[in-house]
This record gives structure tokens, C-alpha cells and sequence, in this order.
């Protein structure tokens, strides 16, 4: 005899299954050896001319197989993910360490010439001018890569503050002004879990500059003792269908899976609203 594991409360699905004549779901089931299987199920009650319950047929389709290779693609998106944030993280200190640094050591340089070009003719003196600007422009595009490939203030200040200083710099950049919204006594989380909804701040607003028109967004985050939940809502023309079955949605999903949370996305003519719901460990 197999013991059966329930999704829900085993006498609320019955009840639902007596008031609609039908249940389906997916059950866990133990055999005697200990082994667990995965089962499809789906119950239909038989009801006699006045309506009473005469039998049930229960079809279970065995989809432990499948599961497995679910958990195993699973585990190698997260394991990508991964791999995928440390690489941003070293580009990002490269850039910050090296990079950074030559470019400052150019506009230094340049500044120096720049103050004893007196005898430069005027054609010169302008293209001297306008190669310090753009070393400073480059500066500080190569600060801002950096910071949004892996932002420091994520490990020093955590996700409140790493989000605000996104919000700021993607309003100069994008033009979007960003409503942000964290419930009372918002603290640290788990590093995991600041990365992945930083990530997915940072694709759900790229979708928004890229696809919504709309000027503002607002960004909500509330935490309760067990979960921590995020909104991202804007009032533009909604997603295109290119976008919801994009990378940026894919990268959203995927991180939500892998940290075994909820995911929603409902978009129309008046904007479009997604939402994450992401458990926190004990």
C-alpha cells in the first residue's frame, strides 16, 4: 500500500472534490521500500439519476521521471545563474581596479598637458579640450558598468540601499522616474536572495525603458517573518509578446524557481504589473 502526501490538507481537497465532481493534481506517493514517486492525478466522481455518489475513478500517471529531469535542469540553470553573477562580479572589479584607474590617470595627464597649452594653436587647444571630456565621459561610463554589473553597496549596505542608488542612476540614464517602497524595519536578507531580487529589479525595469513607454515605474518591497515579497508596476502600453517570452522574463523565472518562490506577470493597454514572492530561511 503506497502512503500518499497531499498538496493541501487532505480533507480540503476532498471537500472540493465532492462539490465539483473532479479533482486533479500532483501527489507524492511512498511505496513500501521507502521509494517516493511522483503521480499526476485525477479523481472523477460518478453520481447516480438522483445525484448520489455511487464511484470514484482515480487515473495516476507516473511523472517521476519527468521531475527528476525538471530538478536536474533546474540545478544547472541555478548553477549558470551562479557562475554568471561571479563573472559579472569579476568584470565589475576589473573594471573598478584597472580600468578605472587608467582612465583617471589619463584625465591627470591630459589636465597637465591641458595647463601648459598655452602655445597651442586654437584647432589644437579644442581637440585637447574635448579629449579630456570624453576621458571624463568614459570615467564615468566605465564607473556606472561597473557599479550595475556588480553595485559594492550590495555586499556593504544591502538591497534598500543598492536600489536606491539604482533607481537614481537609471532615471539619469533611462529618463524613468522610479517610486520605491520598502515596508517598515526593511533589513538584510540572505545574500542569495538580495542578489536575485536586485537582478530581477534590474530586468523589470529594463523591460520598462525598453518596451512600456511609460515615464515612471514603482517598485514595492515588503518583508514578513517568512517571506519577502517585490511588485514592479508601470502605467505603459503593456508587453509585447516578444518580450514576455524574452530572456529578460526567462532570467526572472529562472531565479525565482531556483530560490523556490512565486512568480506572476499580468500585462494590458494600461501597463503592466509582475510580481515575485520569495520564501526566506528560518
Amino acid at each position: 500500500m503506497l502512503h500518499t502526501e497531499f498538496p493541501r490538507p487532505e480533507e480540503r481537497i476532498r471537500v472540493e472534490f465532492l462539490r465539483d465532481g473532479r479533482w486533479e493534481g500532483e501527489l507524492v506517493k511512498t511505496r513500501s521500500d521507502g521509494t517516493k514517486i511522483a503521480v499526476d492525478s485525477t479523481w472523477v466522481l460518478h453520481a447516480d439519476a438522483q445525484g448520489r455518489p455511487v464511484s470514484i475513478l482515480q487515473i495516476d500517471r507516473d511523472i517521476t521521471e519527468r521531475r527528476k529531469a525538471e530538478e536536474t535542469e533546474r540545478q544547472m540553470l541555478s548553477r549558470r545563474q551562479i557562475a554568471q553573477d561571479e563573472e559579472r562580479q569579476r568584470i565589475s572589479r576589473d573594471l573598478h581596479d584597472t580600468t578605472g584607474p587608467s582612465l583617471a590617470a589619463l584625465i591627470m595627464q591630459l589636465s597637465a598637458v591641458v595647463e601648459s597649452s598655452k602655445k597651442l594653436d586654437p584647432k589644437a587647444r579644442k581637440a585637447l579640450d574635448a579629449s579630456v571630456a570624453l576621458a571624463k565621459r568614459a570615467a564615468e561610463e566605465v564607473r556606472t558598468v561597473a557599479y550595475q554589473l556588480h553595485p559594492p553597496l550590495l555586499e556593504e549596505a544591502g538591497l534598500e540601499t543598492a536600489l536606491r542608488w539604482y533607481a537614481d542612476s537609471f532615471r539619469k540614464l533611462a529618463g524613468i522616474k522610479v517610486h520605491l517602497q520598502f515596508s517598515s524595519g526593511f533589513h538584510r536578507l540572505p545574500k542569495e536572495v538580495e542578489i536575485a531580487l536586485f537582478r530581477i529589479v534590474q530586468a523589470a525595469l529594463g523591460n520598462v525603458h525598453r518596451h512600456s513607454g511609460s515615464r515612471t515605474a514603482a517598485v514595492s518591497l515588503i518583508r514578513n517573518e517568512n517571506r519577502v515579497s517585490l511588485e514592479v508596476r508601470d502605467r505603459g502600453r503593456g508587453m509585447p509578446k516578444e518580450a514576455a517570452e524574452g530572456l529578460g522574463l526567462r532570467g526572472i523565472r529562472q531565479r525565482v524557481d531556483h530560490l523556490k518562490g512565486d512568480f506572476q506577470i499580468a500585462s494590458d493597454s494600461h501597463g503592466t504589473l509582475l510580481k515575485v514572492s520569495l520564501p526566506l530561511a528560518d
